[in-house]
């Protein structure tokens, strides 16, 4: 097997002369004997700041109001329906759609 990585070695070394199979470090430059630099970065470039996900609340619950309003139709997941108590659809949203609490005239 030591012979085998040893004749390994000798092709990469013929094939790339210069570059052998030595790993590389930070900020070295590499193939510099023959003609075609790189330099190997230690460190990635810096990502750009992240911001909170926000959630527009007329994306999330105009279609389940006029699935709502048009089917009667409701999933649990979504809370209590329009119209009860804790609902999640806000208010302001709800009154566009004309759905009041229950129990007000």
């Amino acid at each position: 097997m030591a012979q085998l990585r040893a004749t390994v070695t000798g092709c990469d070394e013929a094939l790339s002369p210069g570059l052998g199979t030595s790993s590389a470090e930070p900020g070295e430059v590499l193939g510099s004997n023959v003609g075609a630099t790189e330099t190997v970065e230690d460190h990635p470039p810096p990502a750009e700041p992240t911001r909170p996900f926000e959630i527009d609340p007329v994306e999330l619950w105009a279609p389940r109001l006029d699935l709502y309003l048009r089917w009667k139709m409701w999933m649990p997941e979504w809370g209590p329906r329009p119209g009860q108590l804790g609902c999640g659809a806000p208010a302001w949203l709800l009154d566009e759609y004309g759905i009041r609490p229950s129990g007000l005239a």
